[in-house]
């Protein structure tokens, strides 16, 4: 048998080579030859040598191939036999487990939890079960993703396969251990677990039993704390149904013996660990899991039972195809029990709870966010997620380093800590920025961490193009590892750099040691592969980028056009002297000339609403171009822009050279607003407030830094005033790059009505014209707004201007100078 065995081993690893290049060559095939294609490879994992298949799958095929055929909602079968691999594949060693992690199918398989076929939903919830018995790392990073809620309207108790999958993946899930996952991150699974502890399968109800026995093992007194009122009363109906069932025993015995940890825990006043081992009943049995409880022996019979080796199961959750999937990895150890004192939210009935309760509360003062600042980036560092929930109560995740500048989610990035940045996602904007400019995208790209950047691209309101302060976006950081990978021959690297947006043809510089340059007399990747004669990698690289000069000069002389066709504001050319205020350190200086750069944007009509339409607007534009010009401004003024054009131009003006020479920037729009956060434009859209502001943040506009930046919003509070409401409700914020030197003038609260009817112009802006006309030449600008106010309450208008700062830290004169003809602005 030995021969015929070996030999049969044999052909079939033949026909895996010639399946694998087939894999290769069919994906840009049609869907049918695809599928063709993928449901032979899937079987040929299912034979007794696939662990030697898939190490050949892995050095042949990358699996972000497969992965990206996920992605076909039109074609559940090819979805399902492509999950179906990944599932096989993630069903071997470690290695094959991390191979699949890596390749980004976590994220995917999790969105297949939506999908209308109940195949896929099954297949992808294997695949995951197995992902998460690869190591704990992983039951993290499927944690971080909202799985639960899909599940929960999915699941179908009538569905038998359906119901083991899923009871056998969260057993899988709870019985983590090392660290144990966060309660932060399991409590959402409670209500399923609970669920399907009641399902008419006995093996369904064994796996959901046990997954809630190690749940609450390991987080005793907010487990029970987060259990439904009524389930305890159900769950001792159902043992008295069923007094056979082992399985729903040992569920009511870990109720009985946490409730009984609980109820000690109030009376004792010790926190050192040796009074938790009081709260168990001697005469109790062990819990259904590997480790011993305090107060049973370790050699008690009941549990080495629990401790013996679980053994691997097979399961066919598809009728699609011939052979069944390979057998899924599950844990073969329990958790330990968790002995940290953690509170249930209950009435607090002794001092002893009071103290305790106490103790977790938070503590925001500033000398203990000092004292665990760096405790919360050594957790970081390390991946500890439970410890970094925990710091976090207390320090918050607004912290950084003082050096240089990097937030918690730069040192996840930083250390390839993937589970770690998809929470701390939920808490800091992907587009923050350090001291050198760099967004956690950019430190994944300089350290080649794939699997972090892809995490962080998949974030929506990640800015793709944004630069540092090198003037260079992530993915021209991605050309120092596409270097090193053509180097080292990394064919699976090359494959995902370049998906991931790195291009062969950029010149690394100093990006990577100039031995190479100095040696081979090259700067770029595809250079690099022609000197090291490695002609296989380069037909891996996307054709040669070829710069169009013609196109370059075509899109310069657009973009003049667009600022040129605007009406630009009189620069006034008189010789200007400096006044002594100018010069003291805590003033902003504007002794440039122009002394700063105006942007006004008037939005009078609107698309097919003529009675939308502001007709003092236009005498407002008129009256801000004079007395600006008359102090020394230059700038431009645009009427009536539709959305995209609107950040057009904000985006020219951002980039614009002038800035480089101007003490200030001012940006006045007037339009009709839903509150103070959002505007309408010419063509009936909204933009909002934030995102103007956002514009020309110092890491975006690195022109205006350290200059004062003002931004003046004139809204009729009348459009849309029935949703203002709407406004404050959203979701929760992340922690952003804040502003810097910036003002927010409001020509009111926005919680009134307020209309523009004076054709003479708007209330506020008539009020402003004046109070910068009469004294911006010798007043502050804390004093002109004061003078603002009282000049608006002579317009008889119902609303009052508001003013919001921005780190606007030292004093600001508009026009702080004396002309050398005597003559002072009007």
């Amino acid at each position: 048998m030995a021969p015929n065995t070996s030999q049969e081993a044999h052909h079939t690893f033949d026909e895996v080579k010639r399946v694998t290049s087939l894999m290769v060559a069919a994906q840009d095939n049609s869907d049918e030859d695809q599928l063709k294609v993928t449901r032979q490879l899937r079987i040929l994992l299912t034979s007794p040598f696939y662990l030697q298949y898939i190490n050949h799958v892995l050095q042949t095929l990358s699996l972000s191939r497969v992965v990206r055929l996920l992605d076909n909602d039109n074609n559940w079968e090819l979805q399902n036999e492509a999950a179906w691999i990944l599932c096989n594949i993630a069903a071997g060693n470690r290695l094959h487990t991390q191979a699949v992690v890596d390749a980004g199918a976590v994220p995917i398989l999790i969105r297949l939890l939506s999908s209308q076929s109940t195949e896929v939903l099954i297949t992808a919830v294997w695949a995951l079960a197995n992902v998460a018995g690869g190591s704990p790392a992983n039951v993290n990073v499927i944690l971080a993703e909202d799985i639960f809620t899909p599940l929960l309207q999915k699941i179908d108790m009538r569905h038998h396969t359906l119901g083991i999958t899923v009871s056998w993946f969260l057993k899988n899930i709870c019985q983590g251990k090392d660290p144990v996952p966060a309660f932060s991150q399991l409590v959402p699974c409670l209500p399923l677990i609970c669920r399907l502890i009641f399902h008419t399968d006995d093996q369904v109800v064994d796996d959901a039993c046990e997954a809630f026995v190690c749940f609450g093992v390991a987080h005793t007194h907010r487990f029970l704390a987060a259990l439904h009122p009524t389930f305890c009363s159900r769950i001792a109906d159902l043992h008295k149904s069923k007094p056979h069932r082992h399985s729903i025993a040992e569920a009511v015995k870990t109720l009985e013996k946490l409730e009984g940890m609980s109820d000690a825990h109030e009376k004792v006043t010790t926190t050192h660990d040796s009074a938790d081992k009081q709260t168990y009943r001697q005469d109790s049995s062990p819990l259904s899991c590997s480790a011993c409880t305090p107060g049973t022996p370790k050699n008690s019979s009941i549990t080495k039972d629990f401790q013996k080796p679980a053994k691997r199961r097979s399961r066919n959750p598809s009728p699609v195809g011939v052979s069944t999937r390979t057998t899924a990895k599950i844990f073969r150890s329990s958790p330990d029990v968790c002995n940290k004192a953690a509170y249930r939210h209950r009435v607090i009935k002794t001092r002893a709870s009071a103290r305790k309760l106490f103790k977790i509360a938070p503590d925001h003062s500033a000398a203990n966010i000092y004292q665990k600042q760096a405790e919360v980036f050594k957790a970081v560092e390390a991946g500890d997620l439970e410890n970094v929930e925990e710091l976090l109560h207390d320090t918050g995740p607004a912290v950084i380093t003082a050096q240089t500048g990097c937030t918690l989610l730069h040192a996840a990035v930083a250390n390839n800590q993937p589970h770690v940045v998809l929470f701390l996602l939920k808490l800091i904007s992907p587009n923050i920025v350090n001291k050198e400019g760099q967004t956690p995208a950019h430190v994944a790209a300089m350290k080649g961490h794939t699997q972090v950047l892809r995490i962080l691209l998949s974030d929506k309101e990640l800015k793709h193009d944004k630069q540092d302060n090198c003037y260079m976006t992530y993915k021209e950081l991605l050309a120092a590892p596409l270097f090193e990978a053509v180097l080292h021959w990394d064919a699976n690297k090359i494959d995902e750099l370049i998906k991931l947006g790195a291009d062969p043809d950029y010149h690394v510089g100093r990006l990577v040691d100039g031995v190479l340059a100095r040696e081979l007399r090259v700067t770029t990747a595809r250079q690099l592969a022609h000197a090291l004669q490695r002609d296989a990698i380069v037909p891996m690289f996307p054709q040669r980028n070829t710069v169009d000069m013609k196109n370059n000069n075509c899109c310069k002389r657009s973009y003049e056009l667009l600022i040129g066709d605007s009406p630009q504001l009189a620069n006034t050319k008189k010789r200007v002297r400096v006044s002594p205020q100018v010069s003291i350190p805590d003033v902003y200086k504007m002794d440039t000339d122009p002394r700063g750069y105006v942007c006004v944007l008037n939005y009078s009509s609107f698309k097919d609403r003529p009675d939308l339409a502001l007709e003092g607007s236009h005498s407002d534009v008129t009256n801000l171009t004079n007395v600006f010009s008359k102090m020394g401004y230059t700038g431009h003024a645009y009427t009536s822009l539709s959305a995209e054009k609107t950040k057009q131009v904000l985006t020219k003006v951002r980039d614009m050279e002038v800035l480089d020479h101007v003490g200030c920037a001012v940006f006045i729009i007037s339009s009709h607003g839903i509150g103070n956060e959002k505007f309408l434009t010419g063509d009936m859209k909204l933009l909002t407030t934030e995102w103007v502001c956002d514009l020309f943040k110092d890491s975006e506009c690195t022109r205006l830094k350290n200059k004062p930046k003002l931004f003046i919003f004139d809204f009729c509070c009348g459009f849309y005033q029935n949703k203002s409401h709407q406004v404050s409700i959203g979701k929760c914020r992340r922690v952003e790059e804040p502003l810097q030197d910036t003002m927010c003038l409001y020509s009111n609260g926005g919680d009134i009505m307020s209309y523009s009817i004076n054709k003479e112009g708007t209330p506020f802006i008539t009020a402003l014209c004046r109070t910068l006309a009469h004294h911006a030449h010798h007043m502050e600008f804390g004093d002109l707004y004061r003078e603002l106010l009282n000049e608006h309450t002579k317009t008889f208008s119902p609303s009052t201007p508001h003013l919001r700062n921005f780190s606007f830290k030292k004093k600001f004169y508009f026009s702080s100078v004396f002309h050398s003809d005597g003559e002072q602005p009007h």
